[in-house]
């Protein structure tokens, strides 16, 4: 399983606002909002009972279309990896009950 969906942060996103004024960084929790909400709207509809080993390493770009890529893991763990530019910027595991 290999699953590609795609999200973008616009630059009126209600956490953007005083968030470090002139170059704005989106929130790791508006990201992790995005990843989640991809993957039970369109992956799988299991009860998430875990999100670890969660990387951040590039701050994500306003106005630019993010790449989600969810992989099988194991039995009940999806990896998941966030890109833009085909930039990694995020990587994490989900877990499932």
């Amino acid at each position: 399983m290999s699953n590609k969906l795609y999200f973008l942060i616009p630059n009126n996103h209600p956490s953007l606002s005083g968030h470090f004024p002139g170059n704005p960084i989106v929130p790791g929790v508006v990201i992790l909002q995005h990843v989640l909400s991809l993957l039970t709207d369109n992956i799988t509809k299991q009860n998430i009972h875990e999100v670890s080993k969660i990387k951040f390493i590039t701050p994500l770009l306003i106005d630019v279309q993010s790449e989600v890529i969810f992989k099988k893991a194991r039995p009940k763990i999806i990896k998941f990896e966030v890109l833009q530019n085909n930039q990694t910027v995020v990587t994490g595991n989900i877990g499932f009950s």
